[in-house]
């Protein structure tokens, strides 16, 4: 190093401009917000801050009117200064582990406008309405917003135009790399420029490593999404019982790493040190991989205007909307002569300079996150829709009920049409949760050129807020409130099996009872249902897995409770979805499970045989061996269920999703009431939901090809 100047005074102001006052404006930000963080409650209040941030927007201003200035000296001299081109290559930031060129740093506090902007949005959907900093924020999010919007262009002093990359989306994907293979992939979504990358841990850190980009004035997209060759579907399908699979054994090990860990804290042994702990963590992060790649089905393909093609497969039409939907917007904003050229190290450099941007989203999280996770929920939980405020005008509407299970979000149920600017529902839905984070609501109006989008919302699923009873959440979407009433029940509470006090009835009654006083070998309730599922609903996309109002639910098990016949003229009315709620509650109430509690022990081990004929054999004997009224009605499900499986190309009900649902409702045994540790109730409960579902596809698959079981 030298003590004589490399660069004049003039070049130096050149290169960081107004640097030190937007250090000091954060500074005091940071000074002012600390206090209140440290000791914060539920009244706290940091909105005026944050509107105070949003006033000196006019310092990034200044800022980035110089920026094309900074990065073009930047460029200059490390071309002709050989010593300053040698001290830039020096430079390391106090946060990072790995040396950063100073283009990338000068980057950073445009970074930071991004994230402040992104920051707002969290900040907004932790924050109640009535909340004093409600509005602060949302104001501040606004003048934010619109600031970055206003921005994306600065001219340099030559008049060339130069566009800031501003980071509008990221998330991780799977890429479907020339037709057969599947890759994890980490994409940035820019104002000006689309990059897929793959993510590596360096030191630590992540690393995201440039595999292709297309700018924006290149990019096209398929104007048929559905694009998916019929040879895809087929393979896809044929994965199903590999992807139960999967779910099965990631959940038998995270049974044993609760397990282990319980079992050396007792001992007080070091969790993180212990080596067996480790291994089988890591296993579970690559198991949650591996299901990741597996399981996102549909095609979004993206091609340029040379030809090239390349294809991402999402879980679901929701996210493929989303992005289609985000590319359109930045494609329609972008100038009509824009044609700007970007290079690979300068993809490269604005990927690295937005590393600290990067949001989770659920796939992220489920990779990352701890296998000990207490917010992964199961059990079931009780929505009811309550009403929307904010409508300007009368409209036809609905809500939708979506959530995730292992990181991909599925359709879960819907809230009838209504035509109201003040659309009141109070529809209460029970879905049926498995290893679940998030529950996600989005509201739509229904025009004759389909549903447009109204709003969405989303709640992360812990079990600090979802206490014992409703919890009530007002949720803002855009510019209307949605109200919403949430309560959960584990899965030891879903299925009591608590014998019923209306002896008269059929709902908690013991199946040969009912069989006996009907004279029938199958319940009339559950051949009527089977009807009239098979009747209008065995083609609906979901069924069984899509959930009917709890109220039309209870209609029916009333109607049924008073007589067959009062059930059966009520079945035709009500939803189809609310038909198919009532059978999965008939059987979930059943006293004792249609696999006896005395046969399940055998079941069990019978499942766990490892020689295939032998195995086989015995689940066939055992089956057969059941009371009559519960192996006749136990045929009937399994007959029904492998009709509802061979119209799996429309309703996408494949024979390990119907085992899913209905595998603990036919088989878990009634709870006893004895004294246990948490920690083992989970473990047992994840174990056996494994084994329940796994035996009720071996015997759907079984009875597909065939198979006589008297």
């Amino acid at each position: 190093m030298t003590s004589v100047p490399v660069i004049t005074m003039t070049e130096a102001a050149v290169i960081f401009g107004n640097l030190q006052e937007i250090y000091d404006t954060h500074s005091g930000f940071r000074k002012n917000l600390e206090p209140i963080v440290a000791e914060w409650t539920h009244n706290s209040e940091v909105g005026p801050l944050f509107k105070e941030m949003a006033v000196n927007l006019p310092l990034y201003n200044t800022y980035l009117e110089n920026y094309p200035k900074a990065i073009a000296t930047v460029k200059r001299l490390c071309q002709e200064n050989a010593a300053f081109n040698e001290i830039v290559q020096l430079i390391k930031c106090p946060s990072a582990t790995e040396k950063l060129h100073l283009e990338a740093i000068l980057h950073k506090p445009i970074n930071r406008m991004q994230r402040n902007s992104l920051l707002l949005q969290d900040l907004l959907k932790c924050t109640p309405p009535s909340h004093p900093d409600h509005d602060y924020l949302q104001k501040s999010l606004k003048l934010s917003q619109l600031f970055l919007r206003d921005q994306m262009k600065v001219s340099t002093a030559d008049n060339d135009k130069l566009l800031l990359h501003v980071l509008v989306k990221n998330q991780l994907l799977v890429e479907y790399v020339g037709g057969k293979a599947r890759k994890l992939r980490h994409v940035f979504l820019f104002n000006d420029v689309i990059v897929c990358t793959k993510c590596r841990i360096v030191k630590s850190k992540q690393h995201y490593e440039v595999k292709w980009y297309i700018p924006l004035s290149e990019l096209q997209l398929s104007d048929k999404m559905d694009d998916t060759p019929v040879e895809w579907k087929q393979r896809v399908d044929k994965a199903g019982k590999e992807i139960q699979a999967m779910k099965s054994r990631l959940k038998e090990n995270k049974a044993l790493l609760r397990r282990d860990i319980k079992e050396c804290k007792d001992k007080g042994i070091d969790t993180s040190t212990n080596s067996r702990l480790q291994r089988l963590q890591k296993k579970i992060q690559d198991q949650e991989a591996q299901l990741i790649l597996a399981e996102p089905r549909l095609r979004f393909t993206l091609s340029t205007k040379r030809g090239a093609q390349f294809c991402f497969l999402l879980p679901s039409d929701y996210e493929r909307s989303e992005w289609q939907e985000s590319i359109q917007a930045l494609k329609a904003k972008l100038p009509a002569d824009s044609s700007v050229k970007i290079s690979s190290i300068d993809v490269q450099s604005i990927v690295d300079g937005c590393r600290d941007n990067v949001q989770l989203n659920n796939m992220d999280q489920m990779v990352m996150k701890e296998a000990t996770d207490e917010d992964i929920m199961s059990g079931q939980l009780t929505i009811t829709i309550h009403k929307i405020l904010g409508l300007q005008h009368p409209c036809e509407t609905f809500t939708a009920i979506e959530v995730d299970s292992f990181g991909h979000f599925y359709h879960k149920a819907k809230t009838r049409i209504l035509k109201s600017n003040q659309p009141v529902w109070n529809e209460s839905f029970a879905i049926d949760l498995e290893s679940s984070s998030t529950l996600r609501l989005i509201c739509y109006k229904t025009t004759e050129g389909g549903d447009i989008l109204l709003g969405k919302s989303s709640l992360n699923l812990n079990k600090h807020w979802l206490k014992q009873g409703f919890q009530e959440k007002e949720l803002s979407m855009n510019e209307v409130t949605l109200t919403v009433s949430i309560k959960y029940q584990n899965v030891e509470q879903t299925i009591r099996r608590i014998p019923s006090r209306v002896e008269t009835g059929v709902f908690g009654v013991k199946l040969s009872n009912t069989c006996n006083k009907e004279g029938l070998k199958v319940p009339a309730f559950v051949t009527a249902c089977i009807e009239e599922v098979e009747r209008r609903g065995i083609d609906e996309t979901g069924i069984y897995r899509v959930s009917g109002t709890t109220s039309d639910v209870q209609r029916l098990r009333k109607a049924f409770d008073k007589s067959a016949r009062v059930g059966k003229t009520l079945l035709p009315e009500v939803d189809i979805n609310a038909v198919t709620g009532a059978l999965k509650l008939y059987f979930r109430e059943l006293p004792e499970a249609l696999i006896t509690d005395a046969l399940y022990p055998n079941v069990i081990d019978a499942y766990k045989i490892k020689d295939k004929d032998e195995q086989e054999k015995k689940m066939i004997a055992l089956l057969g061996s059941l009371p009559d009224s519960n192996y006749y009605t136990m045929m009937a499900l399994l007959e029904h269920l492998v009709r509802i499986g061979g119209h799996e190309s429309t309703n996408k009900m494949p024979f390990h999703n119907l085992a899913v649902v209905f595998g603990p409702t036919l088989l878990k045994p009634a709870v006893k009431d004895q004294a246990t540790d948490a920690m083992s109730l989970f473990s047992s409960g994840a174990n056996d939901a494994m084994y329940q579902s796994g035996i009720l596809f071996y015997y759907l698959t079984l009875l597909n090809k065939g198979t006589q079981f008297r």
